[in-house]
């Protein structure tokens, strides 16, 4: 039935110079639902078939509560477009499949990856001042990142007092030493 869909969209779209125009922009392909991957329109349906029993086999191998159900295949309207459908795919496989970290919110192909990902994750537990300076990636040990802390606001308070500060800071403290 999906091939169907697609075979019906590749002759309702053909028209108009198929043979060579700057239009073209590579092989027409269909997302899978359970891989993520892209596969010609003629390959999806075995590939799907491979793709489910490789996805059962995988999670059967698992503990128990350790394992994902099998991806819901997407639901597009009748008549959609190629495009959507492959949207709709990678949609179902971004949010069934691949683990996401509860800090940042990133998605990774497996809970291994998600968790190397967390040691070093920048909106994960612990001090969260990270991103204040510089972007996240490692963490200043606390004793060092309280004097951090204490010296970005003396340097705040000295731009201030010169009147460099940040654009509708507002002042801040310097302001009121200035004289006449």
């Amino acid at each position: 039935e999906f091939e169907a869909m697609i075979a019906a969209e590749s002759k309702g779209s053909g028209g108009g110079g198929a043979g060579g125009g700057a239009k073209r922009t590579g092989p027409r392909t269909v997302v899978c639902y359970v891989c993520g991957r892209e596969f010609g329109k003629s390959s999806i349906d075995i590939h799907e078939k491979q793709c489910i029993k490789k996805f059962e086999d995988a999670e059967a191998q698992k503990p128990p509560r350790e394992r994902k159900p099998l991806p819901t295949r997407p639901e597009v309207r009748e008549g959609a477009t190629r495009e959507e459908r492959n949207e709709a795919a990678k949609a179902v496989h971004e949010a069934e499949v691949m683990a996401h970290c509860p800090g940042c919110g990133r998605t990774f192909k497996d809970e291994a990856t998600m968790h190397r990902h967390q040691k070093s994750c920048s909106s994960g537990g612990g001090g969260g001042h990270a991103s204040s300076f510089g972007g996240g990636g490692r963490r200043l040990p606390p004793e060092m990142e309280a004097a951090a802390e204490a010296k970005a606001k003396e340097f705040e308070a000295m731009l201030a007092k010169e009147g460099k500060g940040p654009a509708g800071s507002g002042g801040g403290g310097g302001a009121a030493k200035r004289t006449g």
